[in-house]
This record gives structure tokens, C-alpha cells and sequence, in this order.
């Protein structure tokens, strides 16, 4: 049972367990990240025009999709901290796996971290440029897309990051967000920060048990 894990704050701890038997986790577009390259790990541009033209032709079809960021750690530092507003919010685990059979066109992969762009994708971009066939360009359009979506730069590395796409048709929206409303039978694990005050920690061990996910303060 692959697990993943999303992190929050305390400020958020009613609209994420306000629907009794679901944990609602929001859902955002990538210019909305806190990383200002997201889908911009690409090529290296020192490359010729025409490869850099076919590059920038494609790239510039890559759909702008909802998705929603885990962790596949519960107990990485700089996340309590981030997003865990410094121990005193609370972080929920899920089956992954339970996530994909549930939402069936939910696509959760790990993030790849690099310190460069990916060789692969000039190498399809050449291909693309030189042969100018359809399937290359398709191929390419396929390697920009799962680049763009599952890597990012190392210095994010610590995160052990694990993305989820193909949302759109799963989400609702509240006030504005986006929201996608996770059932119980893919929660495993609700845990509790280290600072986190008396009363959230009773909100979160009373959700853990409606949810009947494991409970840890």
C-alpha cells in the first residue's frame, strides 16, 4: 500500500473535514506554485533555432491542468514547517493506490529531480525538427507534458514529492477553489503536530475516528 501524504495548516483544519466521511484537498493550477520555473524545466537553449523553434511550438501546446502535491513522507522537517505553519497543523495520509481506483483517471506519479534539463527531450526535439513527422511531434509533446508535470529542479528534492493530475473532472468549487473531496476508504493516517493546540488535536483525533484512519499525536 504505496502511501502519500498531504500537509496543512491549522487555519484549514474546517474546510478540510467539513464533509463528514471525505478530507477535501485543494486543487491548483501550476503559475499558482510556489516554484516560479514550474513546467519551465525543459531544453538547454543553447541549441540551434530550428530546434528551439520546434521546442517552443510544442511546449506551448502543454495544457495548464489542475493538480494537487503530496509528500511521500509524513516527517520531513522543512514541510512541518512550510506547511505544517511550524508543527501546529496536522498532515493526512492516503492509499495511493485507493486514489487511483477511486478516481479512475487520476494519474499520481513521483517527481523526478534534476540538475539539469532532461537529455531526452532534445533528443526528441531533434528527431522532431529534422524528420518533421507527426509521430515525432507527438512523441514530443508526450515527453515536454511528463516533464513538465513530474520533474523539477534538486533543490526541491526534499520534499519526496508525488503529484496527481487529471482532476478536472473530480473537483468541486467552493467559494472559488478548487476542491477535489477524498472518501474515507483512501485515508489511512491523520497525524497531529508536535505544537499543534489542545483543540485541533481533539478536531483531528475526532476526524481520524469518523474516518477511521489512524490517529497520531
Amino acid at each position: 500500500m504505496p502511501l502519500i501524504f498531504k500537509y496543512f495548516s491549522q487555519d484549514v483544519i474546517d474546510p478540510v473535514f467539513v464533509r463528514e466521511g471525505f478530507v477535501g484537498v485543494k486543487c491548483s493550477l501550476p503559475q499558482d506554485y510556489n516554484d516560479p520555473f514550474e513546467l519551465f524545466l525543459g531544453i538547454d537553449m543553447d541549441q540551434g533555432s530550428e530546434l528551439l523553434a520546434t521546442y517552443k511550438e510544442v511546449v506551448q501546446e502543454i495544457p495548464s491542468m489542475l493538480t494537487t502535491c503530496f509528500s511521500r513522507s509524513p516527517v520531513v522537517a522543512p514541510m512541518w514547517a512550510h506547511y505544517g505553519n511550524n508543527h501546529r497543523g496536522f498532515v493526512v495520509g492516503f492509499d495511493s493506490l485507493a486514489l487511483e481506483l477511486h478516481f479512475k483517471d487520476l494519474m499520481i506519479r513521483d517527481i523526478t529531480y534534476r540538475e539539469m534539463p532532461s537529455e531526452d527531450l532534445r533528443k526528441f526535439a531533434m528527431m522532431a525538427a529534422r524528420r518533421c513527422k507527426p509521430r515525432d511531434a507527438m512523441a514530443l509533446r508526450d515527453a515536454v507534458f511528463y516533464n513538465a508535470y513530474f520533474s523539477k529542479y534538486s533543490e526541491w528534492s526534499y520534499e519526496q514529492e508525488a503529484r496527481a493530475i487529471n482532476l478536472d473532472d473530480y473537483v468541486e468549487d467552493v467559494d472559488g477553489n478548487k476542491i477535489l473531496y477524498i472518501p474515507s476508504d483512501c485515508i489511512t493516517d491523520v497525524i497531529c503536530g508536535n505544537n499543534a493546540d489542545q483543540e485541533v488535536a481533539e478536531i483531528l483525533l475526532a476526524s481520524s475516528d469518523a474516518l477511521q484512519a489512524n490517529f497520531y499525536y
